[in-house]
């Protein structure tokens, strides 16, 4: 669980700390693991054509 939490303090610092606006920070979470992943835009996006979300932690 230790990478779950760190994703939500990450998420939380950019909110709280850098004044993103939450849909922004989700983005930055989920886009950039699932680009990286080579999911994106399958995986990662709000959108049309796009699965719900996949699971970054075994």
């Amino acid at each position: 669980m230790a990478e779950l939490d760190s994703l939500y303090q990450e998420f939380k610092a950019l909110v709280k700390d850098e004044g993103l606006k939450l849909s922004d920070a989700l983005k930055v979470i989920t886009q950039n693991s699932a680009k990286s992943l080579k999911f994106y835009p399958k995986k990662g996006a709000i959108q049309i054509g796009s699965e719900r979300g996949y699971r970054g932690y075994g």
